[in-house]
């Protein structure tokens, strides 16, 4: 693997946490064992070999507390930005204030804080060297089809399925071009991959683990925190 660092990292933290209950925080300053979990991901990123710089995109009323916690990860978090209504605009504005001189753009949701290093250079070398990068796992739970959401339909053949995960890595000249014509054309997905597909092409598979879980909702965060504590 190389040495040199050619990627930016974009850390989506802008989002409002509705799904989390009545907590007062947004999720990136929700405490996860000893500490917020943005900084999980901050740390991860910024011990990975291929990125040369992070980016991340936040609430504007929240950028003080968002620097208070880069600490020792300043070197390498270049902006603050400010995030949109939608995940499409959070994301646009943080691929827009990357350097020139990457070659990659490694978006990432906040939070996920269990993201390992390995993964995060796993998916930049691959998006350098195919264009664009997923890392997924494979859906082991049984799938039905509900027309309803109150009845089974049919059963969802699931040997071809596979669970996104974040990163997603692109190479970064390209989908800054992606990200600007769908603003022009008001498609605006929520799901980077999906609409690279689109418009581009296909996205090269990156296997990951299970454990890189999002937290959505409060039960998520006891169960990072048992898999903070017991994974080796």
């Amino acid at each position: 693997m190389t040495t040199t660092p050619f990627a930016s990292a974009v850390l989506v933290a802008a989002g409002r946490s509705t799904r989390m209950g009545t907590q007062a925080d947004p999720k990136p300053f929700l405490p996860l064992l000893d500490r917020p979990i943005l900084q999980y991901s901050l740390q991860a990123f910024h011990r990975a070999a291929t990125v040369a710089e992070i980016v991340i995109v936040g609430q504007e009323e929240h950028f003080a507390r968002i620097e208070s916690l880069c600490g020792p990860y300043a070197d390498r978090v270049t902006r603050i930005v400010a995030g949109g209504e939608q995940r499409f605009h959070s994301v646009l504005a943080g691929c827009q204030h990357t350097s020139a001189q990457s070659e990659v753009l490694l978006i990432h949701d906040a939070a996920r804080p269990l993201i390992q290093v390995r993964d995060i250079d796993r998916v930049a070398e691959a998006a350098r060297e195919k264009g664009a990068a997923l890392l997924a796992t494979p859906v082991t739970d049984s799938v039905h089809r509900s027309m309803d959401g109150r009845k089974v339909f049919e059963p969802v053949d699931r040997s071809n399925l596979w669970s996104a995960q974040t990163p997603q890595g692109f190479q970064r000249r390209a989908f800054l071009k992606v990200l600007q014509e769908a603003e022009r054309l008001g498609s605006l997905p929520t799901d980077d991959v999906a609409l690279y597909e689109r418009m581009v092409g296909a996205v090269e598979l990156v296997p990951g683990p299970p454990e890189n879980l999002k937290i959505t909702h409060p039960a998520d965060l006891a169960i990072a925190e048992a898999l903070l504590r017991y994974t080796p």
